[in-house]
């Protein structure tokens, strides 16, 4: 058990390196170059774990003797920590989106949802998100939230989800939005509730040239 323990953390140890040099190249792409990400592999020794070759006794459970964590910095100049414990909620989306791109063939989770993963972001890094997103959709269902037009673009499917107030009861709808309705709801995006002929043609172009991409891909 031992033997098998310490070949499987070597292993981890190898893809560890793999996995994330990758996703230090999928966050530049998000516009996170400034991050600093890591995974970090430790070991516990116990006088009632497995014995290595080494002479020591580590901790083991079902998973082995290492304990897993992915570390991170995100401004520049501060130590790496835990991810979970620093990283705000778009950047967690963000991080997530890095991670599942760079997992994406070995990954067998069905459907993926990425909330607000928009926040903080302008629309030149928009257009990436949501490139990024659609090729992700080629191995999984992506359902995504969010407020940016860049990234509503490469939707194949996009909904309008709205509240109302009815007596004393608050009832959520949600619509399907094809043709001019998706047209009129990516310039309310772009320029607001008044929206002008400017935005719709803004709006249009964003379509086509998600359009002319995602053809490109397939």
């Amino acid at each position: 058990m031992g033997t098998l323990a310490g070949q499987l953390s070597e292993q981890r140890r190898q893809a560890a390196r793999k996995l994330a040099a990758t996703v230090k190249k999928e966050l530049a792409e998000l516009n996170m170059a400034q991050v600093e990400f890591d995974v970090s592999i430790a070991q516990e020794t116990s006088p009632e774990g497995i014995p290595f070759p080494d002479g020591e006794c580590y901790r083991f459970d079902s998973r082995g003797v290492d304990d897993v964590v992915f570390i991170a910095s995100t401004n520049p100049g501060e130590p790496v920590k835990p991810l979970d414990r620093i990283a705000s909620t778009g950047e967690v989306s963000r991080f997530m989106l890095a991670l599942k791109s760079a997992l994406a063939e070995a990954d067998t989770i069905p459907v993926l949802i990425f909330d607000e993963i928009d926040i903080g972001v302008g629309g030149r890094s928009g257009e990436v998100i949501g490139r990024k997103l659609w090729k992700l959709s080629r191995s999984h269902q992506v359902i995504c939230v969010t407020h940016l037009p860049q990234i509503a673009a490469f939707a194949d499917a996009h909904y309008n989800v709205s509240k109302r107030t009815a007596g004393d009861r608050t009832i959520s709808t949600i619509e399907a939005l094809q043709g001019d309705s998706r047209l009129k709801e990516l310039a309310v995006m772009i320029a607001g509730s008044h929206y002008t002929a400017t935005a719709l043609k803004a709006a249009g172009e964003l379509m086509e040239k998600a359009g002319s991409w995602k053809k490109g891909e397939s």
